[in-house]
């Protein structure tokens, strides 16, 4: 990759590749990232991005989900298929990388995510277009994730968390409240002023913005704890409280 495509910092903590058939869109996300510890990697070319793959250990992926010419005409060397979409270049990449985290970008609704394989639920999909602020907030989010990971031994999440900040009150071992830094079907990432003990079980109710009724979590679980902030995992959730969780996840991705 030629040196207009990267910037590295001396002190760079993680690496990332963004994947970008607009010339634009890839200089608007490196420059959101240039203030940061970074190292990061920028090409229109997923057969580059796959070579930079092999060659070197690259943290985060940022993808967009439709890659245009001549990107189409990229086929697998390892699987002779078409990789004519973000998520086909995803799970060549994964077979080669399978510890790279993956950040989808796309302008696309739903349903077209899901035509070309990409369920907005299951992965992180930022929506274009965003702020420079709102893209540094979603790399961190998964750099966190990938980081708590590593260090605890966990496994990867099996539902992306979006930056959602919403008042929660909780009963346990102790009844407080709270405010979550980031949330997804499977969990969130709390903050309170309570101390919360690894292990510990919950009752959660979530006011989502713009819901009059909060949203009950039956059982949560805390995963990890790092004053005033703690890792929780959705153990118990029913029907009832499932169903607008995911449709306001929905409507804030395409928000």
């Amino acid at each position: 990759m030629s040196s207009e495509h990267g910037t590295n910092p001396p002190c760079a903590s993680s690496t990332i590749l963004i994947i970008d058939d607009d010339d634009s869109m890839r200089a608007l996300c490196r420059r959101s990232l240039e203030s940061q510890r970074y190292r990061i990697l920028t090409t229109g070319d997923p057969e580059t991005a796959l070579d930079v793959l092999v060659r070197e250990p690259v943290d985060l992926l940022v993808v967009d989900v439709l890659l245009g010419p001549p990107q189409l005409q990229l086929r697998s060397s390892l699987k002779h298929r078409r990789l004519d979409n973000g998520m086909a270049f995803v799970q060549e990449a994964v077979s080669r990388a399978s510890a790279v985290s993956v950040l989808f970008m796309s302008s696309h609704s739903s349903l077209v995510l899901r035509s070309k394989g990409v369920d907005p639920v299951r992965w992180p999909v930022l929506r274009k277009p965003f702020s420079p602020d709102r893209f540094r907030q979603e790399v961190e989010i998964q750099l966190q994730t990938r980081q708590r990971s590593r260090e605890g031994g966990i496994k990867p999440r099996k539902h992306p968390r979006y930056a959602v900040r919403c008042p929660v009150h909780f009963i346990g071992d102790h009844e407080g409240d709270g405010l979550t830094m980031n949330l997804s079907l499977g969990g969130c990432q709390l903050e309170t002023a309570l101390p919360l003990d690894v292990n510990a079980h919950l009752t959660l109710a979530l006011q989502l913005p713009r819901h009059s009724d909060s949203i009950k979590i039956n059982v949560a679980v805390v995963r990890w704890a790092s004053p005033p902030d703690f890792g929780l995992d959705f153990v118990l959730v029913s029907d009832k409280s499932l169903g607008p969780l995911r449709d306001y996840l929905l409507t804030y991705l395409n928000s």
